[in-house]
């Protein structure tokens, strides 16, 4: 059931085994396209984090220390590769 305050448990129970496939098909960024900075290897400059990542992760709970941490590194990623850019250019 849909109401105002989102899907009520039970639908989303029913849905996520379909939700699942649908999401692994076509959601969510593959780790194998992400480089060690969380910088896309297809689109340069772009940098992922938290959700946006396909992952099956076995958070227990910690599912928000997981964004945080992936957010960190990847704004370290973007920082470092503006830096380099900025040393190149001057």
């Amino acid at each position: 059931m849909i109401d105002r305050g989102g899907i009520e448990g039970g639908a989303v129970y029913a849905l996520s085994a379909a939700l699942c496939d649908a999401i692994e098909r076509d959601g969510g960024v593959k780790w194998a396209e992400i480089d060690e900075t969380f910088m896309l290897r297809k689109l340069p400059s772009v940098f992922v984090a938290g959700e946006m990542i396909n992952w099956e992760a076995p958070t227990g709970g910690y599912l928000l220390q997981a964004c945080f941490a992936t957010g960190r590194a990847a704004g370290a990623g973007a920082a470092d590769r503006l830096e380099r850019g900025a040393r190149e250019i001057a």
